[in-house]
């Protein structure tokens, strides 16, 4: 489905999943671009915790791991600076899991008594995996933090399997 208003040429229906990560934890960290479709869907589940959206520009950028984060982006809704939450879910999709990474981090300095969980959504590459708590995959969420994607065959089967049982 389209979202021309928001200029977002897809948003994901209703499915468990959102519900699913909705109940890790007490507020929710995006990282835009594909964050913004990704809680119009957890809205749309019944999810109306504290958001925060974060931006960070790591493509074509070969220092990007290097440089003062400071001038990305963070915008909060329903958090506000004296808040400390207990738990921050942070979602994203992943290909190497970077941008998961640099929010974890961002969340952990923002938030330090907060223990924070990083969601990957549709895992494009093992190192992807390995960076998070929890993917969505094969239409279910997984716990991978202790998952051993290098035994057993290709990841990506084990992952299927494991969603499937």
């Amino acid at each position: 489905m389209r979202c021309r208003t928001l200029g977002l040429r897809e948003t994901y229906g209703l499915h468990r999943v959102w519900s699913q990560i909705a109940s890790l934890g007490d507020a929710h960290c995006y990282v835009l671009g594909g964050g913004l479709a990704i809680s119009l869907a957890m809205m749309e589940s019944g999810c109306l915790k504290p958001k925060i959206f974060v931006e960070f520009h790591l493509q074509n950028d070969a220092n990007a791991l290097l440089r003062n984060r400071e001038s990305d982006v963070q915008i909060n809704f329903g958090l506000r600076s004296s808040d400390q939450p207990e738990c921050i879910v942070v979602v994203d999709k992943v290909y190497s899991g970077g941008s998961l990474r640099l929010a974890a981090e961002r969340m952990s300095k923002l938030y330090p008594a907060a223990r924070v969980i990083k969601v990957g959504l549709f895992p494009k590459s093992l190192e992807g995996v390995e960076s998070c708590d929890y993917v969505v995959f094969g239409g279910a969420l997984l716990d991978v933090s202790y998952f051993d994607g290098r035994s057993g065959g290709p990841w990506h089967y084990a992952l299927w399997r494991k969603a499937n049982q």
